[in-house]
């Protein structure tokens, strides 16, 4: 476990790694939650993948926020790219038209420097087609309904945002 400080001097910002299955996973953490500190997070880790003498296989940015600004960095040293995403934000109703409008703009300029799209459901990997004119690969999370048909109280308890369009 590593410790780092933040530039802003007020946050200390905890990078763990860790090996599971033999993959050696690197996360760095974002500061504060916001659309700003994101994106500032993706350049600055983009960055650390560039600068890094640690060899890297796989990239993998947990949505896009002005993608051009930073997910090319990986590729110059010709580590392959994934960008999860899991909603997209004009769907929540805190999203206002202006808003709206600058995210549809940034999606159709950064859907070309993504890489390959990996989606949280179905139903987000529909929105990508539609919203992005790109294929994606799905990956859900949790467990598979049908698979559990061993549940001893009859029920399945849901933890985890609801978010209806997941």
């Amino acid at each position: 476990m590593k410790v780092i400080k933040d530039t802003n001097k007020k946050k200390i910002i905890v990078n763990s790694n860790n090996f599971i299955d033999g993959v050696h996973i690197i996360q760095k953490k974002a500061s504060r939650i916001s659309s700003l500190s994101y994106l500032l997070h993706y350049i600055r880790s983009s960055w650390y993948v560039l600068l890094s003498k640690e060899k890297f296989d796989i990239v993998n940015y947990q949505y896009f926020l002005l993608a051009p600004l930073y997910s090319w960095l990986p590729r110059l040293k010709k580590i392959r790219v994934f960008t999860t995403i899991h909603s997209f934000p004009v769907d929540s109703p805190k999203c206002g038209r202006i808003t709206s409008f600058l995210l549809h703009f940034d999606w159709k300029v950064s859907s070309h420097f993504l890489g390959r799209i990996i989606s949280v459901s179905d139903t987000v990997a529909a929105l990508v087609q539609d919203r992005l004119g790109q294929n994606s690969l799905i990956v859900r999370g949790g467990i598979d309904i049908a698979e559990t048909n061993s549940l001893d109280g009859g029920y399945y308890l849901y933890l985890g945002r609801i978010d209806p369009v997941k």
